[in-house]
């Protein structure tokens, strides 16, 4: 293996150790709690020496939450710049986001619950399935079975043909 390949793995499996290191305690969401009493709005480039490794942090927190997401069927919030998620911690709520533009710039706005769609950071911790996705897989699961049982008698561009036709349909509210 040659050097950047062994160094490119080296990074990668620490950002995954330091990913797994915010979920497997509170220590990170409590000081971000704490952190947004009297900066309530800061980017990971925000010059604070004695909180820079935190702060530094803010793209994991997001790379986790945006993982725990997808894998829940739930979207970040769009902007004209970026994405943002609201999560949710012992009645504190926060917009974590990113930006995107010459470069990527991970944000912290704390915030008011309003009318958001929220993740709670302690679902995140125990890899809690909402009841929504549970039913979202179990009729994934179903589709795909009948895709199986179709295919053997139905070619699979056909089955692709027709699958979209009715997405289209129910796109543009057709029945």
């Amino acid at each position: 293996m040659t050097y950047l390949a062994e160094r490119y793995l080296a990074q990668k499996e620490e950002r995954e150790k330091r990913k797994n290191e915010i979920t497997s305690s509170l220590d990170y969401i409590k000081w971000l709690a704490e952190y947004t009493k009297t900066h309530p709005e800061f980017t990971n480039d925000f010059q604070d020496k004695k909180n820079a490794e935190n702060i530094e942090s803010l793209d994991l927190l997001y790379d986790v939450i945006d993982s725990y997401a997808r894998d829940n069927y739930k979207y970040p919030y769009k902007t004209k710049w970026g994405y943002y998620y609201v999560l949710e911690y012992e009645g504190n709520y926060f917009k974590i986001g990113r930006l995107n533009g010459e470069y990527t710039i991970y944000y912290c706005i704390k915030t008011e619950k309003e009318n958001y769609h929220t993740i709670d950071f302690l679902d995140i911790v125990k890899g809690k399935v909402s009841p929504e996705t549970a039913l979202i897989i179990f009729k994934m699961k179903k589709l795909e079975l009948i895709i199986s049982e179709l295919s053997r008698v139905v070619p699979e561009e056909e089955i692709q043909r027709q699958v979209t036709n009715v997405y289209r349909k129910k796109i543009n509210g057709s029945h």
